[in-house]
């Protein structure tokens, strides 16, 4: 029996390597290098103007977040009316 759990492990924690860090650090790397712009967040255009940063998108969606439905179960909703309606404000 041991000599399939050390192979087992061996294999666990070679493609744990693998799959949770070599990879995610090389399409990141990879994405920095051919789209330096757009992977550290680029501006939002409207009608050939520069309205603000993807960055300023997120805090907006921040602002608009809701809580858990039962204040300790699920995930915090957004509320998508009011957002658009804040983005279209601006």
């Amino acid at each position: 029996m041991l000599g399939h759990v050390r192979p087992a492990l061996v294999s666990l924690l070679l493609l744990t390597a693998v799959t949770d860090v070599a990879y995610p650090v090389l399409v990141t790397v990879i994405a920095q290098v051919v789209f330096p712009h757009q992977a550290n967040g680029s501006l939002i255009v409207r009608g050939g103007k520069r309205q603000s940063s993807t960055l300023n998108g997120r805090q907006m969606v921040e602002r608009h977040r809701e809580g858990r439905v039962l204040g300790f179960l699920g995930e915090a909703r957004v509320n998508v009316l009011e957002l658009n309606l804040a983005l279209d404000a601006k």
